[in-house]
């Protein structure tokens, strides 16, 4: 699993979007505050829709508008539990809230 952007996104919301190797289960984007995953908490965002016909597929979520604050640095970090229930390794990425 990648993280393939984190700095997408207008009118105070942000976007992160990444790839996996399996288009099952749920993939789980945790948002921190601050420069890594020790930060408070801010946002806990499942997805379990993935694109494209072969791996790697997309995934892509988005926060709501003023969800985090403006000009503020947040970590997101990505898990994905597969169908089977198997839980891949984290990815990470450190962003400025739009």
């Amino acid at each position: 699993m990648t993280i393939t952007s984190c700095t997408g996104g207008s009118g105070h919301r942000n976007t992160i979007q990444g790839t996996t190797t399996a288009n099952t289960g749920t993939l789980t984007l945790r948002i921190y505050a601050g420069a890594g995953t020790t930060g408070t908490l801010a946002a806990t965002l499942p997805t379990s829709s993935f694109t494209g016909g072969a791996s790697p597929f997309g995934w892509s979520v988005s926060t709501a508008n003023n969800q985090l604050a403006s000009g503020a640095t947040y970590t997101a970090q990505a898990t994905q539990v597969d169908a089977a229930g198997a839980t891949g390794n984290p990815v990470t990425c450190t962003f400025t809230a739009n």
